[in-house]
């Protein structure tokens, strides 16, 4: 397993591994740069890594462990790089034609890509989920602990919730030039 230090992820599979290996299983962790990571990955030259993953609304924006459309996922870069060129010319890693669940995946995606529809959307993202739940692609080992925030009191304009998301990207959408304080 490879981690980079992003997030505070070494000491989480540092204990992955420890708890693997007391199971039988021969997982070794290796901590490397963040650049080296991706190049690793990007080239098809990793078995695993570790990284957070989307939920809820967001995971329309950012389907990564669900099925490989995108770069940032951490398996399936081949069928990713198949997704998108299919001729592989100038690609890192050689494309390889994903078997029938994922191609079925990348097709019901490209309809919510195409599609205005809020109700369709989350009726064709269930069936994403559906097929990857069945396909398990990765291990999810925990769920992100809520955010919080601390705002003094004559600190104002600023909302009382606000999603904890780079997609957002938190706070630019709650335009914090709008931010006052008082004395």
């Amino acid at each position: 397993m490879q981690a980079t230090d992003a997030f505070g992820f070494n000491d989480r599979a540092e204990m992955v591994v420890n708890q693997w290996q007391a199971c039988g299983v021969n997982a070794q962790l290796s901590i490397v740069d963040r650049t080296l990571l991706y190049q690793r990955k990007d080239a098809n030259e990793h078995d695993v890594h570790t990284w957070g993953a989307s939920a809820g609304p967001e995971i329309f924006l950012d389907p990564r462990a669900f099925l490989p459309v995108t770069g940032e996922s951490a398996y399936g870069i081949a069928w990713y790089q198949w997704y998108i060129n299919p001729s592989g010319a100038g690609a890192l890693a050689q494309p390889e034609e994903p078997p029938a669940a994922v191609k079925e995946q990348m097709a019901l995606y490209d309809q919510i890509l195409s599609s205005g529809d809020q109700a369709k959307q989350n009726e064709l993202m269930h069936q994403i989920l559906d097929i990857a739940r069945d396909q398990f692609y990765i291990i999810g080992i925990s769920s992100e602990p809520a955010g919080y925030g601390i705002v003094r009191n004559n600190f104002h304009n600023v909302p009382t919730s606000m999603p904890g998301s780079w997609q957002y990207p938190t706070p630019a959408p709650s335009q914090p030039e709008q931010y006052w304080i008082s004395q």
